[in-house]
């Protein structure tokens, strides 16, 4: 919860786990803001997403828009900047 993630390659890279991410922000990482692995499945709430390569990166779906991440099951109010 309230953190920053910027100017890494890949903001969070979530492994079979199910982390709540919430008010947190990514910015101008490389490759990816979140992405998903090996069942991996973050709750995304209240984040804003900012000049990633990818901002949400979904292990089956690829490339996410806000409207598909805030979509899944428990996201909401996630938004670009």
């Amino acid at each position: 919860m309230n953190c920053v993630f910027q100017n890494n390659n890949t903001g969070v890279h979530v492994f079979n786990s199910r982390p709540l991410i919430k008010n947190t922000t990514f910015s101008q990482n490389t490759l990816y803001g979140i992405k998903e692995d090996q069942g991996g499945r973050p709750v995304v709430i209240n984040c804003v997403f900012n000049g990633n390569g990818y901002d949400y990166y979904h292990e089956t779906l690829t490339d996410l828009t806000m409207e598909q991440l805030n979509a899944l099951e428990e996201n909401e109010g996630n938004r670009r900047q």
